[in-house]
């Protein structure tokens, strides 16, 4: 999983949306999440 380019975007997220909690989800051979909290 490229988490870094992922939890990037994931952190920018919020400045546009307004939403404080994030997943990254990889549904692949080894399935696998991270939920990512952005402090405004």
């Amino acid at each position: 999983m490229d988490t870094c380019k992922h939890k990037t975007q994931l952190i920018n997220y919020p400045k546009v949306s307004g939403i404080e909690v994030g997943l990254i989800m990889n549904v692949g051979n080894e399935p696998e999440f991270r939920r990512v909290i952005v402090d405004k």
